[in-house]
Order: C-alpha cells, then structure tokens, then sequence
C-alpha cells in the first residue's frame, strides 16, 4: 500500500502524480486506480521477479527492473492478441461466416484506436479490458456448460469491473446473453458468486489503503460532464469517436441496419443500450476527452460487442461473395487511413492531448511537407 516509491520509479521523466503527494490516514500516497490491472499483471510481474533473482545481480529486485518491465509488457500484449482470437471464436459461435469474422476481427485490431492500446500502451486498462469483453462474449455465446465454465465467466466479469469500474456500462448485452445462454440458475448463481469474489478486491484493498471502507477511488472527481459531453465524445475535434475512429460508425450503422431482422432483433438492441450507456457513463466524466487519447479510448471495451453485432447483423442476411468482397476492400481502405492517422499521432505530428482541430489531425502530413512548419 506505500505507493510513494512506486510512483517515484515508474514516472519519471514524466511529472509526478498529484497523489504523489496527498496521504491517506494509513499511508504516505493515495492511488485512485481500482486494482483489476493489477491483478491481471501479477503472473507477469512473478515471472520477472523470478528472472531477477536468478540473474546474480544483474537486475534490481526492485519491482520496475527490466525484467519485471518486459514480462508484464508482454503478458498484457498476449492478452491483448488472445482476445482478437476470443472476438473471432465468438463471432463463429454466433453462426458468422468464418470470411466474416476473420475481416471483422482484423478490423477491430488496426482499423480502430485499439491498434494503439495494443502496439503501444498495453498497461493502459483498454486493451485488458477489451480482452475480457472478448472473452466473455466467446463464452456467453458458446454452447458449453459446467462448473468450469460458470466459474471463469464470473471471475472474468469481476476482473471486467475491476479494471475499469465504468465497465458496468456493459450490463445490458452481457444480461441479455446471459439469459439467452440457457445455463442452469446453478450455473448462473456460481458465475454471480465468482463475481462478487473478485470484486471484494476492490473494497479489501481501499479498506488496506483508507483505514475505512469505501468503494469511490476518485473522490476529487465527478461526473460533470453532461450533456454537451454526450455529443462531444463522440463528435468533437477533441478525441471525438467518430471523427478519429470512424469504424465504430461503420459498426453502429451495421447493426442498427440488422436490427428489422427479428431473429437478431433483441441482440441489436441490447447492442444499442450498451453503446447508449457508454455515452451516458463516458459524456457524463468531467473528462469526456480522457487526457492524451488516439481517438476517444474510453469507447474501447465496447469495440468487441459493436463487432460481434455488426457479424451478426451481415449473417442475418445473404451476403454474396462480392459482398465479402466489398467489405475486406472496406476494411483495407479505414485500416489505411486509421494507420496513416496513428502515425501522426504517435510522431506528435498533431497534439495528443486533443487540443486541435479535426483537419490538424488529418492534414498533419501536408502540414509535415511544409518547410514553414518544419
């Protein structure tokens, strides 16, 4: 619980953390962060401790070495690349043409701002997240059942929330497919109770911190976004989703499309109460931006349920092979155009806090050109 150290070793050179210096009445530093990504970083954080030791020396044993630096980066990339294999798994368990799935997936990875939570911050809680809504799609839609199966359902739930508490925003689709799985209530009240195991975590460990119970980890903000939030999100110059990553427009207008099909009907619009309640949970933050963003990363654990509609929605009606066609040609031209804007955000062509106009972002490649901007 004595963060100080931790913040003084991992920050620098960036600045120190205002809670650097703001004490609890148990300990010198206070962390705002609930702990989900903690935990999922722990077997990596073990297998550079074990490193560490047995390199005689070589490393400090200190936590933040280079061998504690690698395995949690890469067991957070592994992640992140099994939950594109999870995403694909469960768009074929929804009955999607495998040709489908495999365009949907890929679009999901390079064609969207997860290409930079996966490639270059995977120790932001997105990419994890992500991963986790893969997963539980995978399982909620696929056909097995047993204690197993109920158990890492709930656990994977729980770590869902703990990574990121606003993740709730997820309970209309994954409600929805929990009820339509046809798993037993036994099942069902093990799942719920694996949950709540995971999520005592997070009371357990403030109480660690605080001295007391409470459940709120960021009591100097609120949410005063609303409502001018609610459209900037997703339109503003400003890391607005539509704007930076217009794939999800793509994926929302798909499934809204679907939505006349009754077969798929109640999926869709358990699809559209999840992405409402993204909007209501994400405009609402004071922060609708979220600091330094590529696009607005906030609407990132939402990109597998947008994908798995969109699959379902094409598989509800015949799509030729010309249509398979058209839609891997779609893809390669906003994975294009996605990478082409990654680039100039990750050279710092244009500000990364957001702090710029859509054109700025777009044109930062004739601006590059420029002798004058040069």
């Amino acid at each position: 619980m004595e963060f100080r150290n931790d913040y003084e070793l991992l920050c620098p050179p960036d600045p120190l953390p205002p809670e650097h210096d703001r004490a609890t009445p148990k300990h010198g530093a206070t962390n705002k962060y609930p702990v989900g990504l903690a935990v999922l970083e722990t077997p990596g954080f073990l297998v550079g401790h074990v490193v560490a030791l047995a390199g005689g020396g070589r490393w400090s044993t200190d936590g933040v070495s280079s061998p504690y630096q690698v395995a949690v980066a890469f067991s957070l990339l592994a992640l992140a690349l099994a939950g594109f294999v999870w995403l694909r798994a469960a768009l074929l368990a929804a009955g999607v043409p495998d040709a489908i799935a495999v365009a949907l997936t890929i679009a999901s990875a390079v064609a969207t701002n997860a290409i930079h939570y996966v490639a270059k911050e995977p120790a932001m809680p997105h990419a994890a997240g992500m991963a986790l809504v893969s997963f539980l799609l995978w399982r909620l839609v696929s056909p097995r059942r047993g204690i197993a199966d109920a158990l890492a359902i709930g656990a994977a739930a729980g770590l869902l929330l703990l990574v990121r508490n606003s993740n709730v925003a997820l309970a209309p689709i994954l409600g929805l497919l929990c009820w339509r799985s046809g798993r037993s209530r036994g099942s069902l009240v093990t799942a719920a109770l694996a949950a709540i195991a995971v999520l005592a975590l997070q009371p357990l460990s403030l109480h660690a911190l605080w001295g007391d119970w409470r459940v709120s980890t960021y009591a100097d903000e609120a949410f005063t976004g609303a409502p001018a939030g609610f459209w900037n999100g997703l339109l503003h110059a400003r890391h607005g989703l539509f704007l930076y990553s217009p794939w999800y427009l793509v994926l929302v207008g798909l499934a809204v499309s679907g939505a006349r099909h009754r077969s798929v009907r109640p999926m869709l619009l358990a699809t559209a109460a999840t992405f409402l309640a993204f909007v209501l949970v994400n405009g609402s933050w004071w922060c609708w931006w979220f600091g330094d963003s590529f696009g607005n990363r906030a609407y990132l654990e939402v990109l597998p349920v947008l994908t798995l509609a969109a699959g379902v929605s094409l598989s509800a009606r015949t799509v030729s092979r010309a249509g398979v066609a058209r839609l891997s040609v779609a893809v390669a031209a906003f994975t294009l155009a996605n990478v082409y804007l990654w680039a100039g955000y990750v050279l710092q062509r244009f500000p990364q806090d957001g702090n710029h106009s859509a054109g700025d972002a777009w044109g930062w490649i004739a601006r590059a050109a420029d002798p004058g901007e040069r």
